[in-house]
């Protein structure tokens, strides 16, 4: 795998196309009905922080003016810890197909396709900013909150963190995040993601269908989960 092919794929994959976030479009923070945002948003952050392990499988699609990737993946989360992905890469756009691994956590990113790191230089890709879009790519708003709390930051409908602006709308039927933007300065770059379809699990939200839009690539994400579990505390 040559540098640029290296390259190409770390920024096309489903979960790690969120590198590349530029400015989108802007939301009206909600809630539900007389709920103070920052409160609901706190209160979201409170009821993910008693979760051990999220568990999924599912099928994720990016899709273009250059073309479609598709994948069958499996996902393990450990909420302020290790996010991991195993999928299938269908053959198609990308230079490569078969066996792809992301692993991410708030410090650092890597991710290998059969077994070949997509970085040629052996480093990683910038975890603190790329983590918690990440996470919010797999899984939905409600679940950077947590790592909002753990740099430090102040939790609300708009807020600046780690060198990353976020915006986050909560729905008044469901009292949790139902849209959400991640921009990064630099490199420019954004993500908008929405959560089209969720289950309850007690008080939380775990995602069935995601679907968003990386900028500036307009590349669109659609993620569905077949299965999903959840362990508490």
């Amino acid at each position: 795998m040559t540098l640029l092919e290296g390259r190409a794929a770390g920024v096309l994959l489903p979960a790690a196309l969120a590198v590349l976030l530029i400015a989108g479009c802007s939301h009206v923070p909600g809630g539900r009905r007389g709920e103070d945002p920052g409160h609901g948003l706190a209160r979201i952050a409170e009821e993910t922080r008693r979760v051990e392990r999220i568990e999924g499988r599912g099928k994720a699609t990016v899709e273009n003016r250059l073309g479609r990737i598709d994948m069958e993946f499996e996902m393990t989360y450990e909420p302020g810890g290790a996010l991991e992905i195993d999928a299938d890469l269908a053959p198609g756009l990308l230079p490569f197909h078969g066996d792809v691994r992301i692993m991410s956590t708030p410090d650092t990113t890597v991710a290998y396709a059969n077994g070949v790191p997509l970085v040629a230089s052996g480093t990683a890709y910038p975890g603190r900013s790329l983590y918690p879009a990440l996470v919010s790519i797999c899984l939905g708003g409600d679940w950077v909150l947590g790592w909002l709390e753990a740099r430090g930051c102040r939790v609300a409908a708009k807020v600046d963190c780690g060198g990353l602006a976020f915006e986050f709308d909560v729905d008044e039927g469901t009292g949790h995040v139902k849209t959400w933007f991640i921009e990064r300065e630099e490199p420019d770059g954004a993500y908008d993601g929405f959560l089209y379809r969720s289950r309850p699990s007690g008080r939380l939200q775990l995602p069935e269908i995601l679907t968003g839009m990386v900028h500036p690539l307009e590349a669109s994400v659609y993620v569905e989960y077949y299965e999903i579990d959840v362990t508490m505390r």
